[in-house]
């Protein structure tokens, strides 16, 4: 399987706990996750099915093919964030990741922790 941004032969690697296999590009390091896959990775898998039924955020048409139909171009949009750019296929349900982007979607589910700061103490008279 080629690479769709760059045309590179891509790698078949095992990651995450489940040890799912992932398609990496040697050169350019996205990744090609077949449907479903993705939700291994993520802390809330049931919010990312929903994002994922819901379509892509600020989607646009891409000139990138699914490097598994071969025949179909990825739409690009934002998942869960729309600074979380995927390339998806309409026709497979594939998802392209470019480098970095499974680490920002895990990173956009984890809860944030507000930081007040501490309050001046109250003074008794």
């Amino acid at each position: 399987m080629d690479c769709p941004h760059c045309r590179v032969k891509m790698r078949p690697q095992l990651m995450g706990e489940a040890l799912v296999e992932v398609q990496l590009c040697p050169a350019c390091r996205g990744a090609w996750l077949d449907k479903g896959k993705v939700l291994h990775f993520v802390p809330k898998p049931r919010e990312l099915l929903q994002a994922l039924s819901d379509g892509l955020l600020a989607p646009q048409p891409s000139s990138l093919v699914c490097p598994r139909c071969q025949e179909s171009t990825l739409t690009e949009g934002g998942l869960v964030r729309e600074d979380v750019r995927v390339g998806l296929c309409g026709r497979c349900g594939g998802l392209w990741l470019a480098a970095g982007t499974l680490k920002r979607l895990v990173d956009a589910q984890l809860p944030t922790t507000a930081t007040t700061p501490p309050s001046a103490p109250t003074r008794v008279d």
